[in-house]
């Protein structure tokens, strides 16, 4: 949200050859569009029914469409339409369905806008009008992009450029090609996308156009900003940015700071996202653009939401959703309604945050309803047209069938033979033609009845199918809440631990990865459990492995009250195998466990392990302990003596530790697309061990997101590292 999407002016042959007729009646003729308008109007009720009038009509449809009024430009292209073809004029013919084509694709009629466009193309190759040709050519790409048919229209969008080429019209080249970098970009074939960009931007820049510039450098941004590379978005959008300040385009200016400040929120880099937000908005707010302040509102709540600012993310959330409601903007206010829902969980409002979801998903449905009334009203205004057709069609051969009636009647009266044998075989071609009908019409019947079925069928599979996914969406979302229920609160864990940090990434909606926490207090002595667990599987599956592997640490720590790390471990690998009937069944579901007993009053760290090690920093030197080579639950067992407890001091010297599940290292990624690896992961730790709680944490997550991108890779397993600072 908040992205400018930038394309180039309207094919010249739209505006019609009409500046000799308006400079002899009207020699004081304005310039400015409304005063063009103007006139032109008073200057039709005076014109005979000529060419003149033609071109008149055209540059009225082009001036009304160019000012968004697609109703209007299409009653004036029609009247020209009209007109042109009675004169046979076909200059006039040519300009009227082009500005036809472009009124109903302003209006999103693509399938009319394009039957126009194309009788513009034909009439443009009958007087060998090559520069007309290419701009049908062009326009017809933009049509069909536009509807969705990309390989069509990347087509057209060929044939212009070649058609440009062949005529020499650089800068008409250009334009193509940033159309074609659009297509592209639509489609995300990037690295075509900025090939096409930057052969365009070079064409405008040997010819000095500074707007068609700054056009080139902002969908070059939105290219590289989709891609992740920040830095030549930022390049490329500040590039766009001072071409509009020196072209004192104050609304452009405004436009590239809200860009700006989308890639300084993906950069994490919040305070500049809020400076550049603030500023985009001032400038909207002095050039009296309310509607547009939405999309600065819109990041201005997301960079306080990613700082914990709630009030003020709430603030701007509400004030954009307003703005959104305000414009009819529905799509707009789904998304400013979904982000507030997300402000107010993270501020712990839930039942605000479930207010405004119930709102996004309100508006959603609704936006869903509109596009598939957008596609039946496409659907029959296609039958409408085809039927049009017919019906013209059969006009013209009844047309023909009466001029033929009045010969016949002429040579009636010459001839009373012949023209009773001329009827005698008339009346027989007109059985004949109406039996045929009749074949056809049982024919296009039966058809269509067909096609109603079939289409009641597909309609009713769809329906059936969005509403199993819904049901399952629902009951997998609620499962995540009562998973997150289960898990420590922060406030706990930073109770105990002030210096620790967590970095906890499931691959789907709930996870098989855990984390768990108590706090066993003996007369005046403290003490804290801490632990990491990787169970089988992940979504589902893994999820519910986790409740069980949360309950019955819950029993054994929290009250049987046992606190030394290797019993715990030998209890909990009893409890799975005994809840999951492992002695008698086939099951061999388990988890990895990395498990701490920290006693602060001896300054002492207790750690056993399944499968799953600690590793800890002290005094420049890195440590990991291995832990037993077997799994809890399952079919492998503890060695005769059970899980080995190992006891680490930070009485000397402060200690840095880290407990994680197998998923972080294990992701595919990279250059050459191989796992991430134990060593990396132990060089990263070593290296992020002395800065902050929170810089270790971002450097944990940034290392692992780039290695995926890097790769291409998506996620493959649940991700959690846990660290904690003890001194």
């Amino acid at each position: 949200m908040g992205k400018l999407f930038c394309a180039f002016s309207l094919p010249f042959f739209l505006r019609v050859p009409v500046s000799i007729v308006c400079c002899c009646l009207f020699p004081f003729f304005s310039s400015a569009q409304t005063s063009e308008k103007d006139s032109l109007i008073k200057l039709l009720k005076t014109l005979p029914e000529d060419t003149n009038k033609v071109n008149v009509l055209n540059e009225l449809s082009y001036i009304v469409a160019d000012e968004n009024n697609a109703k209007v430009a299409i009653k004036f292209g029609m009247g020209a339409l009209k007109m042109a073809k009675q004169l046979r004029f076909k200059k006039g013919i040519l300009f009227a369905q082009s500005n036809l084509g472009y009124a109903y694709r302003i209006s999103k009629v693509f399938d009319k806008a394009i039957y126009h466009q194309q009788h513009a193309l034909e009439v443009a190759k009958t007087i060998n009008d090559s520069i007309n040709t290419a701009e049908s050519l062009r326009e017809l790409g933009i049509m069909y992009r536009n509807k969705g048919d990309f390989s069509i229209a990347l087509d057209f969008f060929l044939k212009a450029l070649k058609a440009y080429e062949i005529l020499g019209k650089k800068k008409s080249q250009a334009n193509t090609l940033a159309s074609i970098g659009v297509l592209y970009y639509l489609q995300k074939k990037y690295k075509k996308a900025i090939e096409a960009h930057n052969r365009a931007l070079s064409i405008h820049r040997a010819f000095k156009q500074e707007r068609s510039i700054a056009v080139d450098y902002n969908n070059l941004g939105n290219v590289y900003n989709d891609l992740g590379d920040y830095d030549k978005a930022l390049f490329h959008y500040n590039n766009y940015k001072n071409i509009k300040e020196k072209l004192k385009d104050r609304k452009g200016v405004a436009i590239a700071l809200s860009n700006i400040s989308e890639v300084y929120i993906n950069q994490q880099k919040y305070q500049l996202a809020i400076k550049f937000c603030k500023r985009s908005i001032q400038i909207r707010e002095e050039l009296g653009l309310k509607t547009s302040k939405m999309y600065p509102l819109y990041n201005l709540a997301r960079a306080y939401l990613a700082i914990n600012d709630f009030d003020k993310a709430i603030k701007c959330g509400v004030e954009a959703l307003n703005i959104s409601k305000e414009a009819g903007a529905k799509l707009s206010y789904s998304e400013c309604a979904l982000l507030l829902s997300e402000i107010y969980q993270n501020a712990g409002l839930f039942e605000n945050a479930l207010k405004y979801h119930q709102e996004h998903k309100i508006y959603a449905d609704s936006i869903f309803n509109e596009k598939k009334s957008e596609q039946i009203t496409e659907m029959e205004t296609k039958y409408d047209t085809e039927k049009k057709e017919q019906e013209n069609k059969y006009l013209k051969l009844q047309d023909v069938k009466n001029k033929a009636l009045i010969r016949q009647s002429t040579l009636l009266n010459i001839a009373a033979v012949i023209g009773v044998v001329l009827l005698v075989i008339l009346a027989v071609v007109l059985y004949q033609s109406n039996l045929r009908k009749q074949r056809t019409n049982k024919v296009l019947l039966s058809q269509k009845q067909e096609i109603e079925i079939q289409t009641e069928e597909i309609l009713a599979q769809r329906d059936m199918l969005e509403e199993q996914h819904k049901d399952i969406r629902d009951s997998i979302n609620y499962a995540r809440k009562i998973q997150t229920a289960i898990l420590p609160l922060p406030e706990e864990i930073s109770a105990a631990f002030p210096e620790h940090f967590l970095f906890y990434q499931p691959r789907d909606i709930v996870s098989g990865d855990f984390y768990w926490f108590a706090e066993v207090k003996y007369g005046k002595q403290t003490k804290y459990v801490l632990s990491v667990s990787d169970c089988t599987g992940h979504g589902v599956p893994g999820a519910f492995m986790s409740m069980i592997g949360n309950d019955l640490l819950n029993d054994i720590v929290k009250d049987r009250r046992i606190i030394q790390p290797d019993i715990i471990l030998n209890h909990l690998h009893e409890g799975v195998r005994r809840a999951l009937h492992q002695e008698t069944g086939e099951n061999t579901d388990g988890m990895d466990i990395s498990l701490c007993v920290i006693d602060p009053q001896a300054k002492t760290l207790s750690y056993a392990g399944a499968n799953s090690p600690l590793v800890y920093v002290q005094a420049g030197e890195q440590t990991r302990v291995s832990p037993d080579n077997t799994s809890i639950g399952g079919d492998m067992t503890p060695g005769e003596d059970g899980f080995q407890a190992h006891t680490i001091s930070y009485q000397d010297a402060p200690v840095m530790c880290y407990m994680y599940s197998d998923g972080y290292r294990d992701q595919f990624g990279g250059k050459k697309g191989k796992k991430f690896m134990r060593s990396r992961f132990l060089e990263l730790v070593f290296y992020i061990s002395q800065l902050s709680m929170q810089d270790q944490r971002r450097q944990v997550e940034e290392t692992i997101n780039d290695w995926m991108k890097q790769g291409g890779y998506e996620q493959m397993d649940d991700m959690l590292v846990m660290g904690f600072r003890l001194s």
